[in-house]
């Protein structure tokens, strides 16, 4: 195939360029695990994937990160999308965007092709800003909020309702561009000093107009696949460091963690710190936790979380569920928080 016809899988190719799409921290990390913790979950279950932070020989440390750090993800977008916006447009998916054809206002990186830069560099599921529906419509009269915001709409959505076309140039400088999402990194750099641990739940939903919508970043890392062998997916990725977000330098302070759901992650890495430290024979505060999740099937972690309770890492744990236990018993955490009101208050 010709050069254009082969869709990069990241834009690493740029790096040091003025062109540059990532930043200058990230790498290429290798993912070496990747699973839906739960296992009768299903769908929404919670998933934690493992990335490596050591180059492919294992010789060269790419990333560090300290507990508490988030893990900065370049998403892409799902191929299937991409393939209808390429559609719409009706333009060779692997024609090359040259510098010659672009304005200095030019959004994104210069000679890439079609499917690349939709790939990358625009966010497709995210809504048209009031300007551009006003484009794609050809009317003011509807309601931004009502009609666009709160229903989920996309640029595609619209197109196809109203049997509309725009042209490529319309598409590339009014889409909104493709952010970098953050994750609380779920590990700890003192147990795991050149790996990382995310937790994610794959972000999945009908909107009120019976649409159904998957969350780009999460859709993204659940089909990152891991074997077992030497051939590994990547992520590009870099981490952002959260210095207001550490554990206490005294060990013997009280520490309170709170968390529901996926808000489990950064909890996990503070709790995978103070097991090392209590390991390690350091004296350790009381650290009481309350944790909610959405049923039994949701929960995740309960072996460290017991193994954690009995090295003397936790001294209290109160995990909830918010359905399948029965309405006097189902409770959110934070009703349950409200509960131990007292408790709290005297910790």
């Amino acid at each position: 195939p010709r050069e254009s016809d082969v869709v990069r899988k990241h834009l690493f190719h740029l790096q040091g360029t003025a062109d540059q799409f990532y930043d200058e921290k990230a790498g290429k990390l290798d993912v070496i695990g990747n699973k839906l913790l739960g296992i009768e979950a299903g769908e929404s279950g919670i998933h934690e994937m493992k990335v490596v932070l050591r180059d492919h020989n294992h010789t060269e440390q790419l990333l560090e990160y300290e507990t508490g750090d988030h893990l900065v993800v370049y998403p892409q977008n799902s191929q299937c999308i991409v393939d209808a916006y390429c559609n719409i447009v009706d333009v060779d998916r692997h024609a090359i965007i040259a510098s010659d054809d672009l304005t200095d206002s030019y959004p994104f990186p210069k000679g890439l092709t079609v499917c690349e830069t939709l790939s990358h560099c625009i966010d497709l599921g995210a809504p048209p800003s009031p300007s551009f529906t006003r484009m794609i419509l050809g009317t003011k009269d509807f309601d931004y909020k009502k009609d666009i915001a709160y229903t989920k709409r996309t640029v595609l959505d619209l197109l196809l309702q109203h049997n509309r076309r725009i042209s490529l140039e319309d598409l590339l400088f009014q889409c909104t561009p493709m952010r970098p999402r953050y994750y609380s990194i779920a590990s700890s750099n003192i147990r795991h000093p050149s790996e990382i641990r995310l937790v994610y739940r794959k972000v999945k939903y009908v909107t009120s107009l019976g649409v159904l919508r998957e969350g780009t970043c999460t859709s993204y890392l659940s089909h990152k696949g891991f074997v077992g062998s030497g051939s590994f997916a990547h992520i590009p990725a870099y981490v952002n460091s959260n210095p207001s977000f550490r554990m206490p330098k005294d060990n013997n302070v009280p520490l309170l963690f709170i968390a529901g759901g996926c808000g489990v992650a950064p909890i996990r890495a503070l709790l995978e710190e103070r097991i090392e430290l209590a390991k390690a024979g350091h004296k350790l505060g009381p650290g009481t936790l309350f944790l909610g999740f959405r049923n039994k099937d949701d929960e995740v972690y309960r072996h460290m979380i017991e193994y954690g309770l009995h090295l003397g890492a936790l001294s209290h744990v109160d995990v909830t569920y918010s359905s399948g236990c029965g309405d006097e018993k189902n409770k959110m955490v934070t009703d349950v928080v409200k509960d131990n009101g007292d408790r709290i208050w005297d910790h």
